[in-house]
């Protein structure tokens, strides 16, 4: 009977635990609290009891605990509450729990909860790195009364080139630091003989800790640094300056304060001799691992192949050299730099480095890439080690049929000049005068309010041997052959009769009889030189102020009178001697057509960097010829980098100075014309001006030296190819020309980066 009413009770106790956990917020920043609540309801009359672990990354400030009876339906429930109050006081991401709750014979588990701890005033998790962490565990205590600041390396101890932390950091009574009107400034001391590592700023505080009743909060600066030289390392003191207030009021005067810290010095050790591998380059690292990559399955003779060779591992990925590969004679290998990509393993940093090569097999078959052997040294197990990698046999296909052959360009024959360029190619006097006379026309009006005499030139008479000899010069000019063919077709082409042409052709070679023949008189005479006056009076006068269009065509047809240099261009430029045809087309005096010639030359010769170098002048001062577009657009449908160039002004400089001179004059003009009505004149004058501030604008950017890169380079921090990098450019890339030093240029992209390249991959715009 006894057993019986003691069954109940029995199973009353054994109910099981309704255990539940919070927290008020799952973010705060170092500084701020939080609250824990557990709750757990059970319907025993024995006590509860909750076993609580520690709580990393918080300091407990006031602990609570309730027990609650609730009778319901003729039951009673006992609710148990345990709240604890938090406050953060270390960056990170911590769990509280899990917390055993025991009540009579039954127990139960809490879940955990877990609470982000971020910087002080930040509200970013930065500086969460795991080697910035292990390091803030190890600060000292503040010392109570003031600012204290420590530095604390990573270990005392370390081989040259491995990785050393150093954490600068400052205790900082909250007191004080709500007070100052400026935030305190934290210096961190300067390294010398180091290699340092750019690491992510600590903004804020990232603990905090009370001593005797005071709150102090913590903020860190991180550097990174690898010792390149063995011995002691003396590490500078750090310095935390601030400028406290001396009294409550605004307009006090304030004290500059200090707090340094005690230098600290260690040692650096020198990679042993013992063990180290003949032909060592000395890289150290840990876990260095060694791999090809290939960008494709198989390579094809004569097109090229991209490789690379990468290393991955934790160490300082620039110090690393480049493998030494002992290349398969059957492949021409070219270097294309290489590219870090670092990232942090662990407590430290590393990641990998590609080595780019590009290699062009030359016949079809097999290509065996070498095994590979890299020695470094691991000071972590202080001995030196070799990362190896296996060869592979990359099979080679049969050249790539040729289906994109390249059609001849047709070639631009240089023509007479424009008006604009006649103009801008008189003497730089003359052309000031041109500027000055309507400015000074302006002027005069407006003062004086009178119109200037016009000033009458003399027509000048020559005899009409001069006049014949004149003709013939602009029609058929020097150099070219004076025979009767190519004359005779330089006057057709001119728009002259073929009667007309023979008389004129006759006349001529009598003149030249008189003067030179050997029945001559040394001069025509009166009858000869009536005869010429007779026919020039029917030459039109449209014909007579021409320059040498119409003998330049005609020497095009005859391919007799074109100059020296662009006669040899055509002829090896006919005979498909592309580069031969280049360099001769160089030698012509500047010009667009020239440019232009050179760089469809380059383009047949398949020499593309150097034909964009040559088309860039062109496209400056040809934008609207239909042959520079033609080309640029065939080079850029093959060249990516080229299609970011951008477009062109679709005028020049040159037009741009003529629209200004010709508005500046009509400005002139009608200021004499309506001296009532100035508006129009000030319309004129204004658009001169603005035209002439645009052809100033973009003569200056034009005259800026470039180039364009035949291949693919790094940019170095010196001029030399053991020197760092600072980045990649791509090929066929544009960049701007800064100065050089030997055979290297220091460079400058189109996106702002700067650094130097060997000058035989540059292919400079002519200006």
């Amino acid at each position: 009977m006894g057993t019986l009413l003691l069954l109940p009770l029995l199973l009353l106790q054994g109910a099981p635990l309704d255990v539940r956990t919070s927290v008020d917020r799952s973010r705060v920043a170092v500084g701020e609290e939080v609250l824990f609540t557990l709750t757990a309801s059970g319907r025993s009359t024995a006590a509860f009891r909750a076993d609580v672990p520690p709580i990393d990354g918080f300091a407990v400030i006031e602990r609570r605990e309730r027990t609650d009876v609730i009778p319901a339906g003729g039951q009673v429930t006992r609710v148990f509450t345990l709240e604890i109050q938090l406050r953060a006081e270390q960056v990170g991401t911590w769990t509280i729990g899990p917390v055993q709750v025991e009540h009579g014979v039954a127990s139960a588990v809490s879940k955990v909860e877990t609470v982000v701890v971020t910087n002080a005033g930040s509200g970013v998790q930065t500086g969460l790195d795991a080697d910035l962490l292990a390091l803030i565990s190890r600060v000292p205590a503040p010392r109570y009364g003031g600012p204290s600041v420590f530095v604390v390396p990573s270990a005392g101890l370390v081989y040259a080139g491995d990785q050393l932390n150093v954490l600068t950091a400052a205790w900082l009574p909250r007191g004080l630091r709500l007070r100052l009107r400026q935030p305190p400034t934290l210096s961190p001391p300067a390294l010398p003989g180091v290699w340092s590592t750019p690491r992510t700023s600590v903004p804020g505080a990232v603990a905090s800790r009370t001593v005797d009743g005071e709150l102090y909060d913590l903020f860190v600066g991180f550097q990174t640094v690898y010792p390149l030289n063995p011995g002691v390392l003396r590490i500078p003191s750090a310095r935390l300056s601030w400028t406290e207030p001396a009294s409550r009021q605004f307009a006090s005067e304030d004290r500059r304060r200090a707090e340094e810290s005690g230098p600290v010095s260690m040692v650096v050790r020198a990679l042993p001799d013992a063990g180290r591998p003949p032909g060592f380059g000395g890289p150290v690292a840990r876990g260095l691992r060694l791999e090809y990559r290939l960008g494709q399955g198989a390579g094809r003779a004569g097109a090229v192949m991209p490789v690379e060779i990468v290393l991955n591992g934790a160490g300082n990925l620039p110090l690393w050299p480049a493998p030494r590969v002992e290349w398969p004679p059957a492949a021409r290998v070219y270097e294309e730099g290489s590219e870090s990509s670092p990232r942090l393993m662990g407590q430290r940093i590393g990641g990998n480095r590609r080595f780019k090569y590009a290699v062009v097999p030359d016949s079809a078959g097999s290509l065996p890439l070498p095994p590979l052997e890299y020695a470094y040294f691991d000071p972590g197990d202080a001995q030196y080690k070799v990362a190896r990698a296996t060869g592979i046999i990359v099979p080679v296909l049969d050249a790539a049929p040729v289906t994109g052959r390249r059609t001849a360009l047709p070639i631009w024959i240089p023509g007479p000049p424009s008006l604009v360029e006649r103009v801008f190619s008189l003497q730089p006097s003359v052309i000031s005068l041109l500027f000055a006379v309507p400015v000074l026309l302006i002027v005069a009006v407006g003062m004086w309010r009178r119109r200037p005499k016009k000033l009458q030139s003399g027509a000048t008479v020559q005899d009409p041997a001069a006049q014949l000899d004149e003709l013939f010069a602009r029609l058929v000019p020097f150099p070219a052959p004076r025979s009767p063919l190519p004359v005779a077709a330089a006057l057709r082409s001119a728009g002259l009769s073929k009667d007309h042409a023979a008389r004129l052709l006759q006349l001529h070679s009598a003149l030249e009889a008189e003067r030179f023949g050997q029945d001559g008189k040394g001069s025509p005479g009166p009858a000869l030189l009536r005869d010429i006056e007779s026919a020039l009076r029917d030459v039109p006068g449209r014909i007579r102020r021409r320059s040498g269009l119409a003998a330049a065509l005609a020497l095009v047809l005859l391919g007799s009178g074109t100059p020296l240099g662009a006669q040899n261009g055509l002829t090896l430029y006919a005979r498909r001697e592309y580069a031969a045809a280049a360099q001769a087309f160089r030698q012509e005096p500047p010009s667009p057509a020239r440019w232009y010639d050179v760089a469809a030359a380059e383009y047949m010769a398949r020499r593309d960097a150097y034909a964009v170098a040559a088309l860039l002048s062109a496209r400056a001062a040809a934008p609207r010829d239909g042959r520079v577009k033609a080309l640029w657009t065939a080079l850029s449908r093959e060249h990516e980098q080229l299609r970011r160039a951008g477009r062109r002004w679709p005028v020049t400089a040159l037009e741009l100075f003529g629209a200004g001179l010709v508005l500046l004059w009509l400005g002139a003009v009608l200021f004499v014309v309506f001296r009532r009505h100035r508006t129009p004149a000030a319309v004129a004058v204004l658009l001169a001006l603005a035209a002439l501030g645009a052809g100033a604008y973009l003569r200056s950017s034009q005259a800026v030296p470039r180039a364009v890169l035949a291949g693919g380079a790094s940019l170095r921090l010196s001029p030399h190819g053991l020197a760092p990098e600072r980045g990649t450019v791509p090929p066929f890339a544009i960049v701007r020309l800064e100065r050089p030093v030997g055979s290297w240029w220091l460079i400058e992209t189109a996106e702002g980066a700067r650094g130097w390249v060997p000058e035989e991959i540059l292919a400079a715009s002519p200006r």
